[in-house]
């Protein structure tokens, strides 16, 4: 396990994690949630062999040494704070989900498609499409960060609201929990 090797990383993040879990509000009507997700690039993620095991395990380049990572501080913060969620991407390189894994009970994944073609529905874009439902059975709180609009001008217009408005029919019909457009 790369923890064992890298403990430092785990545990400071662990650490870390559980202080804002710790100092979050205990009212019944706040849902406070922790987020740890990967930064916004490419690179592949560790390459130690214990993370590729990860991956290989999970099927998928990424989201096996990902989720590995954040059930194990899901877990912590769920035995002192089953109050507060801890959420993370499905979001470029992770947006495949992992086979054999199953996501701790105060995980949410925010499922964030950015490669959509807005020319077509999510249900006519079978990487996608299988990319949704391959996470709906990892984790039942599924949020969307959805892309609606073209990022090459951001001022002009962008005929994507047909799309979207039967995107988010899809979305409700498949059972996610929330949805949120980039403006």
């Amino acid at each position: 396990d790369v923890y064992k090797r890298q403990p430092e990383t785990l545990r400071v993040s662990t650490e870390k994690a559980l202080d804002w879990a710790r100092s979050a509000p205990k009212d019944p009507d706040i849902r406070s949630i922790v987020h740890l997700s990967q930064n916004d690039t490419g690179s592949p993620g560790c390459q130690c062999t214990d993370c590729a095991a990860a991956d290989a395990e999970a099927g998928t380049a990424f989201t096996g040494q990902l989720m590995r990572f954040v059930n194990k501080i899901a877990r912590e913060i769920g035995r002192e704070r089953p109050d507060v969620y801890v959420e993370t991407l499905a979001y470029h390189r992770s947006e495949y989900p992992p086979a054999n894994m199953v996501a701790e009970p105060n995980v949410v994944v925010w499922f964030a498609p950015i490669g959509l073609d807005l020319g077509h529905p999510l249900d006519e874009q079978p990487k996608h499409w299988n990319n949704l439902q391959g996470w709906r059975r990892v984790c039942p709180r599924i949020f969307i960060l959805d892309y609606p609009q073209g990022f090459h001008d951001l001022l002009a217009p962008f005929p994507s609201l047909w799309t979207t408005a039967r995107n988010i029919q899809l979305f409700a019909e498949n059972g996610t929990n929330g949805y949120m457009p980039q403006q």
